[in-house]
């Protein structure tokens, strides 16, 4: 319904706080990671027509940064790097890195787009991404090596729905089937 909001749990106050109630530059705001420091989340959103990454400093009045703003391409799923410096996204089907500490905030194709790959997620060191490939009960859990880009199945149950697997720890992550 293109009506989702982004809302925040204070644990300590036990407060919940809509905090895209205000924000002007995006709609729909989902899938929200925080910054190893918890200053900052990264979420995907529809501006522009179209799904982009932002980038909003918590506990600020200032609207989300649009990381994305090309209306030509589709930017889903972005998770915070275990450093901090970079970010990973589906975009248009392939997984995508941005540098954060580049002023260019460059951004490295890591896929080549012949099979949809999606809701990337760094291991706990950051040199290997887990990932969803393909769709329904075709699709898989994958691992990429990030130095080689090599890639190798983790979980694929035949007429089953696996997805949006996120690192538990230095050896197991956790996914939806």
């Amino acid at each position: 319904a293109e009506d989702s909001k982004m809302w925040l749990y204070d644990f300590d106050k036990k407060t919940l706080n809509n905090i895209s109630s205000n924000w002007g530059n995006v709609k729909h705001p989902m899938n929200a990671h925080f910054s190893p420091d918890g200053k900052k989340i990264v979420f995907m959103g529809i501006g522009n027509d179209a799904w982009n990454v932002y980038l909003y400093e918590l506990n600020t009045q200032k609207d989300p940064e649009n990381l994305t703003p090309d209306p030509t391409t589709r930017d889903e799923d972005p998770k915070y790097s275990p450093d901090g410096k970079k970010i990973i996204f589906k975009r248009n089907g392939k997984l995508v890195q941005m540098d954060l500490d580049s002023d260019s905030r460059a951004i490295e194709e890591l896929s080549d787009g012949s099979i949809e790959y999606s809701m990337p997620y760094y291991n706990a060191d950051g040199t290997k991404l887990v990932f969803s490939a393909g769709d329904g009960e075709n699709s898989s859990i994958l691992m990429m090596d990030l130095k080689t880009k090599s890639i190798q199945t983790l979980y694929d149950a035949v007429g089953i729905q696996d997805y949006y697997p996120i690192n538990a720890d230095a050896t197991s992550f956790y996914y939806s089937r």
